[in-house]
């Protein structure tokens, strides 16, 4: 786990291994500057507005 993703941008601990990896697979299939600086947003809001992660 990196500091951020897609993972830690919209599900945090909510999910197991394998969701995880499901979410990075998209990212992969997915990536782009603009999907970057969305993912980047996201984690900006969950830092500000933390939901029930840990």
């Amino acid at each position: 786990m990196g500091c951020t993703g897609l993972c830690q941008a919209t599900e945090r601990n909510e999910v197991g291994f394998t969701e995880m990896v499901q979410l990075d697979i998209r990212y992969i299939q997915k990536a782009s500057f603009i999907f970057d600086l969305w993912i980047i947003w996201k984690t900006i809001d969950i830092m500000i507005k933390p939901n029930s992660s840990y």
